[in-house]
């Protein structure tokens, strides 16, 4: 017998805005098309409640007090608990370099703010509806009987600390090539720089310039083995100036230049080759 659709709820939508005045003529049209609404007043607040009342759809300004926008939107994404909600940004702000930031950040629309009321509401419908559907197919398998040797996947809860230690990871591996001081990473993750490194000492044991060191370091010595890329080049690709300090800040590491690094390594590889080749 087929297990009984679930009921949908009210769809449910987070307003995320410093001006809520400005919010006045579309909150009223969301809630005439029946939605249930939840406001925050700035991005922290915004965070929290997405996690906390799991929303169906966020929808924030672009400029927020204490939390802007896209490292709102960073965070979210970065949290297991709201990564899968949608986040649509409507703003006044409406060129096309914003939008497409916005879009690369992980917002699912930009809609501006000079939209007629009934089409903010349609869109915003669209997304809320396919997200609680989503929703509801989950609560649907959770509810079927399991294999004797399965288990529930149930949502981690991650701390503050661990989604800003993801923020960064994840940038760094995309942009290894880029300034990733870290005044930097603070600015990316809105925390000040104590507070991220006290982050990375109790995520990783290592603070975010060892972290950042560590993952230069593996990725040189990955292109090293397997590529005939010049030093140089592998020197630029993993954010360093020149090939002299990339070739200091290497043998510091591995106590042995680049050069012997790739020597050594081709050796082992023909070595292993050949006892391979013997052994067959």
């Amino acid at each position: 017998m087929d297990s009984p659709a679930l009921p949908l709820r009210s769809l449910h939508a987070l307003f995320v805005d410093g001006n809520m005045q400005s919010l006045h003529g579309v909150l009223a049209a969301m809630r005439s098309a029946a939605f249930r609404i939840t406001v925050a007043f700035d991005g922290l607040q915004g965070y929290e409640k997405a996690i906390t009342t799991r929303p169906d759809v966020i929808v924030s300004e672009l400029h927020l007090p204490r939390l802007d926008g896209i490292p709102l939107c960073r965070r979210l994404k970065a949290n297991t608990l709201t990564t899968d909600i949608p986040v649509l940004f409507y703003s006044d702000l409406n060129d096309p370099q914003t939008r497409i930031q916005a879009l690369e950040y992980g917002a699912s629309d930009f809609i501006s703010k000079s939209h007629p009321y009934d089409e903010v509401v349609a869109r915003i419908r669209i997304h809320a509806g396919i997200s609680q559907r989503l929703q509801g197919a989950r609560q649907q398998s959770a509810l079927m009987p399991l294999a004797p040797d399965k288990g529930l996947n149930t949502d981690t809860i991650v701390s503050d600390d661990e989604v800003a230690v993801r923020i960064v990871m994840q940038y760094a591996q995309e942009n290894l090539a880029e300034d990733l001081s870290l005044p930097k990473l603070s600015a990316l993750v809105s925390m000040n720089k104590k507070r991220l490194n006290r982050a990375f000492n109790n995520i990783c044991g290592c603070s975010a310039f060892e972290y950042i060191r560590d993952l230069r370091m593996r990725t040189a010595k990955h292109l090293l083995a397997t590529t005939s890329l010049r030093t140089l080049t592998i020197a630029e690709d993993v954010g360093f100036s020149n090939a002299a300090n990339f070739a200091t800040a290497f043998l510091n590491v591995q106590g042995m230049t680049p050069s012997e690094y790739r020597r050594k390594t081709r050796q082992l590889r023909v070595s292993e080759s050949v006892k391979n080749t013997n052994d067959v």
